[in-house]
């Protein structure tokens, strides 16, 4: 019971310091959630350490009874109670408040254009994203020191009306209202080149600093005319087996591509 009560005690502990350090590593996003007032980024970290501080530390006392017989004050018990109540309080308000940034959705389009080529092959290339090593990750982000980039960036390929490549891409940002929103996707910076026969794009998007995180995301729009080609080079895990396409009969599928493919739209869709 000793060796147990022990071993329950500093895996408790341990888990609430790795907890604090991981929060504080992500602090940039939580910067990013409110840069106009970073105290409140700063206190929902401190909060969330407490939320989830307190009850471990109570199954850590509750482990230590194992290893002695001690009792623990009723004081001591309610202050713990009453702190972690306050820090629920708080995080409730936070959220709320949070929750408000993220009310309106609004996608505008920064680019439509014809590619004019007489290739009936294009190639789909991704550039080198710099931060794909990064160790800490919250979702489809990544965070390298006080850069968050988001991976959140979508391939969808659709049947061209005539015999013309087009390419289209869609800008969507979330706000606290409709001009917040169109501002924030409107300030997303995203590079994509055309060379040659050749689309260049970056698997990824950073945002600037002092930049508002609004799960921004990007979607890259190719319109094929039927019997041409797409090939696919140096594309991501992420973006490869998430490549959306639209057959005759409007039905949506996702498809896995593998770097090096060559796919064909047809009568009946975008097949290989």
């Amino acid at each position: 019971m000793f060796i147990i009560g022990f071993a329950l005690t500093i895996a408790f502990i341990v888990i609430w310091i790795l907890s604090i350090i991981s929060m504080f590593f992500g602090s940039p996003l939580a910067t990013a959630l409110t840069p106009e007032h970073p105290f409140i980024g700063l206190l929902g970290i401190i909060n969330l350490a407490f939320f989830i501080g307190i009850p471990i530390l109570s199954l850590a006392l509750l482990a230590g009874r194992l290893v002695s017989t001690t009792k623990y004050n009723v004081k001591w018990k309610r202050s713990l109670t009453l702190l972690w109540a306050l820090n629920i309080f708080s995080l409730f308000g936070i959220g709320s408040y949070i929750a408000n940034q993220f009310s309106v959705n609004k996608t505008i389009n920064a680019t439509s254009q014809n590619l004019t080529s007489t290739e009936d092959v294009w190639t789909l290339r991704a550039a080198e994203n710099p931060y794909a090593d990064s160790w800490l990750r919250i979702g489809n982000l990544d965070i390298a020191g006080d850069v968050i980039a988001s991976r959140a960036v979508q391939i969808q390929i659709k049947k061209s009306e005539n015999d013309l490549f087009h390419l289209e891409v869609d800008k969507r940002s979330r706000g606290k209202n409709l001009e917040a929103a169109t501002a924030s996707a409107t300030q997303l910076q995203h590079r994509l080149t055309l060379e040659e026969n050749e689309i260049i794009f970056d698997p990824y998007f950073a945002l600037q600093e002092g930049e508002k995180w609004r799960n921004q995301n990007i979607t890259i729009r190719l319109f094929i005319p039927e019997g041409k080609s797409i090939q696919f080079k140096d594309l991501p895990w992420h973006i490869r087996h998430n490549i959306q396409s639209e057959h005759t009969d409007h039905q949506r599928s996702w498809h896995s591509m593998q770097n090096g493919e060559v796919w064909t739209m047809t009568e009946t869709g975008f097949e290989q």
